[in-house]
């Protein structure tokens, strides 16, 4: 039998169901050792004939700020028989000394269901069990002493295990669900930090590139952490920080566009983390939180005074591009990410703004009304509305390409497109095209990631540029770089852009696969070979991956559903 857990980070509760139906929970409690509540659990469900029913599969929810896991299936059933064991062992190792065990169990009955509350192994917290329905203990308590535990390497040694009985649970008339959730009495050990380690603001001042991959990193692991409330507060508050000084003030140029990035990860932060917040804590991070976060990044991209002198007369005004003229010269994501090896300062970029800073600076208008009105302030809605429509316009005039049909990678106005600087097919329009408010229509957004299907798409990621581009160096790292961490945006694009495809979902979950394991960047050679290069465990890559394979289950489980 297998029995495993996670822990991803002090203070972190997971849990995990097995193919053979073993759950476990961890948290740290015990001087900062993640904990297993919860081990073997096996349920059956009888109908009012007393004949077996059918259970459905089960759906695991995790506590955010409790140590906590709840257990659903779905069942058309009026009682159910679970058993379940208690191992408390540390993650990954033997079981405690349990030397004097209390099979004792209390029942109480509540308006919602019924509880049983244990305290099997004395100096350790207790144990709190849930149901949605009336209960009852039936047999009696057993040990299961020296159990040999595997985990997926082989054996991991031997624990004891405490079964209190069997739980039979009396469901209500008309449930349609059998719901269990252990719940241990007691605190997180303290709050989890970012993905890419420790909060900037607990860790010295971070590097670029440190801030970069933590920014790019957190929508997706955010959600296979379940950050809770405070760690998502605290994180923005830092970033935000260290972003607007990035920004630079009134008359200068960014030094990075990682104020861009930040504004696209809170929006996937609220939005995709909202469901597990209640309305008031929901409503208070808004207000408190993203509204001022995001508000001061676009003030400061936005605030007044000429870059680099007054507009010439032939030039857009700041109204017809609003903050564009703060991003053209800054370093690029792969730029910022090149104390790696692979990126590196390009000189083609130093009087343009690149395609995706372009839509990311788009996209951070959207959002910014989109908070306004959720707080209700109409005239900054009104006003970032306005904004958002003329940074499309500028955006289409400066970047789409009617023939090939495909975003330029950089302005084609400010870049000589004879030279094929402006020209060139970079994976930045993968960027724009991936976005929920990306300045394109339908029909663009499916031209741009079937161009990026035909030249960039490989089986390991998405080239940073097309090879047969007259601009490509074969000696230059950064243009010979293969990204596996794009397969995530490209998920994301071909979703918004095709819909429910079935074909095309089940090839993008194919090629999500290249993301596991994967290096930062593979370098392709003029043979095709590639060779790995860079962080061979990067935290992009992670959080790309869980972000782009919930996106895939839960569409594919609406259309099941």
């Amino acid at each position: 039998m297998w029995s495993a857990g996670r822990r991803a980070a002090p203070g972190l509760f997971l849990a995990e169901r097995l193919d053979d139906g073993v759950l476990v929970a961890a948290t740290a409690d015990l001087s900062g050792e993640p904990i297993v509540w919860l081990g073997d659990l096996a349920a059956s469900a009888f109908g009012a004939d007393e004949g077996e029913a059918e259970l459905g599969a089960p759906r695991i929810r995790l506590g955010a700020v409790t140590p906590r896991v709840e257990v659903v299936w779905a069942v058309d059933a009026r009682v159910a028989h679970l058993e379940c064991t208690f191992p408390c062992r540390p993650v990954g190792q033997r079981t405690f000394e349990n030397e004097t065990l209390d099979p004792r169990v209390q029942l109480e009955s509540t308006d919602t269901g019924g509880v049983a509350r244990l305290r099997p192994y004395p100096g350790l917290p207790s144990i709190t069990v849930r149901f949605n329905g009336d209960v009852a203990l039936e047999g009696t308590a057993t040990w299961e002493n020296g159990l040999v535990v595997l985990d997926r390497d082989g054996p991991a040694g031997t624990e004891d295990r405490f079964s209190p009985g069997t739980f039979v649970v009396r469901l209500p008339d008309g449930a349609r669900s059998l719901r269990m959730s252990v719940e241990v009495d007691a605190e997180l050990a303290e709050a989890l930090p970012g993905p890419s380690g420790p909060a900037p603001q607990a860790a010295g001042t971070p590097t670029d590139r440190e801030r970069l991959l933590d920014i790019l990193s957190a929508p997706g692991l955010a959600l296979e952490a379940a950050w809770t409330p405070d760690q998502i507060a605290g994180w923005i508050e830092a970033h935000a920080a260290r972003a607007r000084l990035a920004l630079g003030g009134p008359g200068e140029r960014a030094t990075d566009d990682s104020a861009l990035w930040l504004g696209r990860s809170c929006q996937l932060l609220l939005r995709n983390l909202r469901g597990s917040w209640g309305p008031l804590t929901y409503r208070g991070l808004v207000e408190d939180c993203f509204v001022p976060a995001i508000r001061s990044l676009v003030d400061a991209a936005l605030e007044a005074g000429p870059v680099d002198g007054a507009p010439g007369p032939d030039e857009p005004t700041a109204t017809d591009q609003p903050g564009a003229p703060r991003f053209r010269g800054t370093a690029r994501w792969y730029e910022t990410l090149g104390s790696s090896g692979v990126g590196g300062r390009e000189a083609v970029a130093a009087d343009a703004v690149a395609v995706e800073a372009a839509a990311l600076l788009h996209q951070l208008l959207i959002f910014d009304e989109q908070l306004s009105r959720m707080v209700a302030d109409g005239p900054r809605a009104e006003l970032a509305a306005g904004r958002a429509l003329s940074s499309r316009r500028w955006f289409q005039r400066a970047f789409w390409l009617p023939t090939p049909r495909r975003l330029a990678d950089l302005e084609v106005d400010r870049v000589d497109p004879i030279g094929g600087a402006a020209l060139a097919m970079r994976a930045g329009m993968l960027v724009a095209a991936s976005l929920e408010g990306a300045p394109l229509d339908q029909i663009q957004r499916q031209a741009v990631v079937n161009a990026s299907d035909q030249r960039l798409l490989t089986p390991l990621g998405l080239r940073s540029v097309d090879r047969a581009d007259r601009g490509f160096r074969q000696d230059s790292a950064a243009d010979r770089a293969v990204w596996p961490w794009l397969l995530g945006l490209h998920a994301e694009a071909a979703i918004r852009a095709f819909g429910r495809d079935h074909g095309r979902l089940e090839f993008q979950e194919t090629l999500l696969s290249a993301i596991d394991g994967a290096p930062e960047a593979w370098l392709e050679d003029e043979e095709g070979g590639v060779t790995p290069t860079g962080d061979l465990s990067f935290p992009p890559a992670r959080g790309e991956s869980v972000r782009a394979f919930r996106l895939l289950s839960e569409i594919l489980g609406e259309d099941q559903g």
